[in-house]
């Protein structure tokens, strides 16, 4: 039997209608419930939801709403390493800092050490890379011509 690939096309959900999203529930059964299509769309975008092949307006969870669940499938997506210095990494951050708004989500967390995620703080990505290039360079001022943020590993 051929597995069918989930889709992540936004486009081809049924506008002005409910979706039934499926997720695993307590004692690892699958549920589901309606929704509007706003929320299926900002589950989609973030990573969370797939659309099943063939029924557009179904979508199913492929990352678990559920934290300590989360947290683990973040750790294994990056192979417990940094994404931003490369060394083992046993923490998870946001990207863009959930106190500015950032969502818990797939596609703005991603696996941290210690010390990276204790430096960042609540910064935003650009200020936190501008940060740790001027300490490597021993820079006091920056110049944003000279930066290089090709250091992100996401």
């Amino acid at each position: 039997m051929q597995k069918r690939q989930l889709i992540d096309d936004v486009s081809l959900l049924h506008s002005n209608s409910h979706i039934i999203q499926l997720f695993k529930g307590g004692n690892n059964r699958w549920e589901w419930r309606f929704i509007h299509t706003e929320l299926a769309i900002l589950l989609i975008e973030e990573g969370f939801c797939k659309i099943v092949p063939y029924y557009p307006n179904i979508i199913i969870n492929v990352f678990s709403q559920n934290y300590k669940t989360f947290r683990k499938q973040i750790l294994r997506r990056d192979k417990h390493t940094c994404q931003y210095c490369g060394k083992p990494g046993h923490t998870i951050d946001h990207i863009h800092p959930a106190s500015q708004g950032g969502f818990t989500s797939p596609r703005n967390c991603v696996t941290a050490c210690l010390s990276c995620n204790v430096s960042k703080a609540d910064t935003t990505l650009d200020l936190f890379l501008v940060n740790e290039q001027m300490e490597e360079d021993g820079v006091q001022e920056w110049n944003m011509e000279q930066l290089s943020f090709s250091r992100l590993r996401y």
